[in-house]
C-alpha cells in the first residue's frame, strides 16, 4: 500500500516527461552555467589587468539581508523527499537514479496545471561584502551570506489522485560564498545603479514537509548547488538601503528573478 501511494505521489509532483529528455535538460543547464563561468572568469581578468596600476585597497561591509526565499532547492529537496518516502520503490532504486523523473518544482511553477497559492515566501539573512577597486569604476567582489529561507505552497485541489488539501513547506538554512566583479553603470546626486557578475555556491540544509488528510512526510536534505548571478543594484543617499534584483542561473537549469532588500549594518 505504501508503495503504491508513493509511487503515485512521485509521479503526480515529478517533471512532466521521460527522464532521458530531463537529465539532457540539466545537462544543458550545466553546459550554460559553464560557459557563462568561463566568461566570467574571463571578464574578471581582463579587469583586473586593465586596473592593476590603479591603487586601491580592500574595503568591507555587512549587510543585513531582506528577500524572496531562493527557489534553486526545491528540486533536490523534493527529489530526496520522494525518495525517502519510496525507498527501494522510487525510479533508479532509491539510488540517486531517479533522474528526470523525480521530485522537481513543475507543479509548483506560475504555469503549472495544479492550483496553488504561495502563502509563504520569506528570507531573512546577514552578508559580508568584501570589494577591491579595479579602476574608477569597477572593483573584484567578494561576498558570502548566511539566510533562512521559509516558503509554504497551499495545494486546494491536492496532488494527482490526492484530492485532499495539500500543504508543501520549505525551511533552509544556507551558506552562499560568491566571487565576481562590480561595476557603477550610472550615478546622480539622488540614484546609484551598480552591476555586479558573481559566480556562487550554496550549501544548505532544507526540511521538506508534505501534509495532507492522507500524507504526512518529512525530510531533511543537504542541497549543494552551484550558480551563475547576475545583479543590479539601486541606491540613494536618501534611503537607509539598497534594492538589489537578481537573475540566478543554477546547474539545474533552474533561472529565477529575485528582488532583495540589502542594508548596511554599521
Amino acid at each position: 500500500m505504501t508503495a503504491t501511494i508513493g509511487q503515485a505521489l512521485f509521479q503526480s509532483i515529478s517533471f512532466r516527461g521521460n527522464g532521458q529528455r530531463e537529465m539532457k535538460k540539466v545537462k544543458h543547464g550545466q553546459a550554460f552555467t559553464t560557459q557563462v563561468s568561463r566568461l566570467l572568469v574571463s571578464c574578471m581578468l581582463i579587469l583586473s589587468v586593465a586596473g592593476c596600476d590603479t591603487p586601491g585597497r580592500w574595503t568591507t561591509e555587512t549587510e543585513l539581508l531582506i528577500g524572496h526565499d531562493r527557489q534553486e532547492y526545491t528540486l533536490s529537496a523534493l527529489e530526496a523527499t520522494a525518495l525517502q518516502f519510496l525507498g527501494p520503490f522510487a525510479p533508479g532504486g532509491g539510488s540517486g537514479g531517479g533522474g528526470g523523473a523525480g521530485l522537481g518544482v513543475d507543479d509548483l511553477a506560475p504555469d503549472s496545471d495544479t492550483p496553488y497559492d504561495l502563502t509563504k515566501d520569506r528570507l531573512l539573512g546577514i552578508a559580508l561584502v568584501a570589494k577591491y577597486p579595479l579602476s574608477n569604476r569597477v572593483s573584484a567582489l567578494a561576498d558570502v551570506d548566511l539566510s533562512y529561507g521559509q516558503s509554504r505552497y497551499n495545494l486546494p485541489e491536492g496532488i494527482g489522485v490526492f484530492v485532499d488539501p495539500t500543504v508543501i513547506e520549505f525551511n533552509t538554512f544556507a551558506l552562499t560564498p560568491e566571487i565576481g566583479v562590480a561595476a557603477r553603470l550610472w550615478e546622480t546626486g539622488a540614484i546609484r545603479v551598480d552591476g555586479e557578475m558573481a559566480l556562487c555556491r550554496q550549501y544548505a540544509k532544507t526540511r521538506t514537509k508534505v501534509s495532507s488528510a492522507l500524507l504526512d512526510i518529512k525530510n531533511v536534505s543537504y542541497p549543494e548547488i552551484g550558480c551563475t548571478r547576475l545583479g543590479l543594484d539601486v541606491s540613494s543617499p536618501r534611503l537607509p538601503g539598497k534594492l538589489r534584483v537578481n537573475i540566478r542561473h543554477d546547474t539545474s537549469d533552474i533561472w529565477q528573478v529575485r528582488a532583495e532588500l540589502r542594508v548596511p549594518l554599521r
